[in-house]
C-alpha cells in the first residue's frame, strides 16, 4: 500500500525522528518576543496587537523607570543609558 496511514510503531520509529523533529518548539520564545524586543530598544511607534496594548503601555513604564534608575545610579541621563543599551 503506498499511500497508508502512520501508525504508531512507524510514526515513533528512529527512522521518522529526524524529519519530525526541526518541527519541535517554538520559532520565538514567546509570541511578543519582538514586540518586547523593540521596546527594550526604546522603539515605542510599532502597533501592538488590540489585545496586548495594556502590556505594552506597561512595559514601557517599566523600562522608562530601569533606564531612570541605572541613570540615577551611573550618573547619567536616560537617553545616555537608553544610548548605551542600543551599542552593546
Amino acid at each position: 500500500m503506498p499511500f497508508s496511514r502512520p501508525t504508531t510503531s512507524t510514526a515513533s520509529s528512529p527512522r521518522a525522528a529526524p524529519t519530525c523533529a526541526p518541527s519541535r518548539g517554538p520559532t520565538w520564545p514567546t509570541r511578543t518576543w519582538t514586540l518586547h524586543e523593540t521596546a527594550k530598544l526604546g522603539y515605542t511607534d510599532i502597533a501592538w496587537p488590540k489585545q496586548y496594548y495594556a502590556g505594552k503601555l506597561q512595559l514601557e513604564r517599566n523600562l522608562e523607570r530601569e533606564r531612570q534608575i541605572a541613570a540615577a545610579g551611573a550618573g547619567l541621563s536616560p537617553q545616555e543609558v537608553a544610548a548605551r543599551l542600543l551599542e552593546g
